[in-house]
């Protein structure tokens, strides 16, 4: 397998989130066709990345239906999803249901390959089962599936402990991606100590992404600025009781999502009204 450049030297600088795209924010997340406009206006301010997950609802169907009806060439999107959470307090970090998640998602978005899947919130499984989960999607990653595997989750202590476990067992860390807010409100990213000019440039790039959240992403917070998931207590157990139990939806009806925990169906409203390309506005490739 060729070896990737740095995934901090290919993902774009702006990420748009897609977990509004849910029925845990809004009893229909795509009113008025609403995810075509939003991902329209992203592309048009040349936003090519997109972040979902299964456990946010029809999400990865809305954004699929989305992209088809927008017809942006694949190889200028950077497209990351998760796998693993399947519910509030039900995950299934089991081999088979990350090789059936992955699937699922390339079917949803309609795309051969995905540019970085995460463990979703590892902090609430044990690291072993991290560890099998990461082991597959690599396996999946040498079938050309996916391109950069990672963890996810709070805090950024636990992401870390997690990727120097994997490192010390296969020899390479996954990519982990901590809240940055909570990262520097826990005061977990002191800067290291200056050696070369490539650790300069690095220092100063943290200290620009500091004064932008301390000056202008807090005050514009307000009282939202504390505001993160609920890490699991003490008391947490997984709702999940057996695991690699696979649900029935990867060939179900393509305008329908069904919870892998639930008996909700969704409407992922394929047929878009708009089939307008955007294509003349991307420019970056993946």
């Amino acid at each position: 397998m060729t070896a990737l450049p740095p995934l901090s030297s290919v993902i774009p600088p702006l990420i748009l989130g897609t977990a509004t795209f849910n029925i845990q924010y809004h009893p229909n997340p795509d009113f008025n066709n609403l995810s075509l406009p939003v991902l329209r206006a992203a592309f048009a301010a040349n936003i090519t990345a997109i972040d979902t997950s299964p456990y946010y609802g029809p999400s990865e169907l809305l954004v699929g239906a989305a992209l088809s009806a927008l017809a942006p060439p694949r190889d200028s999107l950077f497209l990351i999803t998760k796998a693993g959470r399947v519910g509030p307090s039900a995950f299934d970090y089991s081999p088979a249901h990350i090789r059936h998640s992955v699937h699922r998602s390339l079917a949803r978005l309609h795309t051969p390959y995905l540019d970085l899947v995460h463990c979703h919130d590892v902090e609430f499984v044990s690291p072993a089962e991290v560890l099998a989960a990461v082991r597959e999607l690599r396996a999946l990653r040498s079938q050309g599936l996916l391109r950069y595997v990672g963890i996810s989750g709070y805090p950024p202590a636990v992401l870390a402990a997690l990727a120097e476990m994997i490192l010390a067992r296969d020899g390479r860390a996954p990519r982990r991606r901590p809240n940055v807010l909570l990262a520097i409100d826990a005061g977990e990213r002191p800067a290291p100590a200056v050696r070369t000019a490539e650790e300069a440039a690095a220092v100063a790039l943290d200290e620009r992404f500091r004064k932008l959240v301390e000056e202008s992403m807090w005050p514009a917070l307000g009282g939202w600025r504390n505001y993160s998931w609920e890490s699991p207590q003490a008391d947490f157990v997984n709702t999940r009781s057996e695991f690699g139990v696979l649900p029935t939806d990867l060939d179900s009806a393509p305008c329908v999502a069904t919870g892998d925990d639930s008996n909700l169906l969704v409407e992922a409203q394929r047929d878009l009204v708009s089939t307008e390309s955007v294509a003349p506005v991307l420019t970056g490739a993946a």
